[in-house]
């Protein structure tokens, strides 16, 4: 009797421990839901002009001036699924001429909306975004200015995530943009390194 008793309590307790070992590896093995996205990226760019805008850049370096280019750009995004986030945000292309401690610099500005995509959920990861153009010119030199409407934009990302499903993550990439304002194109291409949340 009393054997029967402690054979039953036995495999009870090993059915209970059997069915919470079950219930465990079920919740840890199901998707995590993905959130919001914060991202914020910086680069090292090739931005482009029309033929005579470029001319007379390059007449301005062959002249002595000294030039930097550099990408920057925001995003905030939203998850509609484990590997798709809406987005919005603004890229960033600046275009220093500079001698000693004085400058010019051109800024053209992506005010955009896409999508992000991780075809794996991880690694790789898809860009496109599309939005209004707005550029302005800033100087220690007294010459200052802004575009007096917005243009239009669009633009593509690849890059890839070194971090996990969700949390800090750390992106290396490739973007290229390519804008119209007031009816002159403005292309930008970087390289760039990106931080976020997610």
């Amino acid at each position: 009797m009393h054997r029967s008793i402690r054979l039953i309590l036995t495999l009870a307790l090993l059915g209970l421990a059997g069915s919470v070992s079950l219930f465990a590896d079920q919740s840890t093995s199901a998707p995590k839901q993905r959130g919001f996205l914060f991202e914020a990226q910086f680069g090292l760019a090739n931005i482009s002009y029309d033929a005579a805008t470029d001319a007379a850049f390059a007449q301005s370096q062959a002249l002595g001036l000294s030039r930097v280019q550099v990408a920057l750009g925001a995003t905030l995004g939203y998850a509609v699924s484990s590997n798709l986030y809406l987005t919005v945000g603004v890229e960033g292309y600046g275009d220093r001429f500079y001698e000693s401690s004085y400058y010019v610099q051109l800024n053209s500005y992506l005010w955009e909306a896409g999508i992000r995509y991780y075809p794996f959920t991880t690694g790789l990861v898809l860009g496109l975004h599309a939005g209004a153009a707005t550029n302005s010119v800033a100087s220690n030199l007294g010459v200052s200015g802004s575009s007096t409407s917005p243009g239009y934009g669009m633009g593509a990302i690849l890059a890839y995530d070194f971090g996990g499903f969700t949390g800090f993550g750390l992106e290396l990439g490739a973007e290229a943009d390519y804008c119209t304002v007031s009816g002159s194109p403005i292309t930008g291409e970087s390289l760039f390194v990106a931080v976020s949340w997610k």
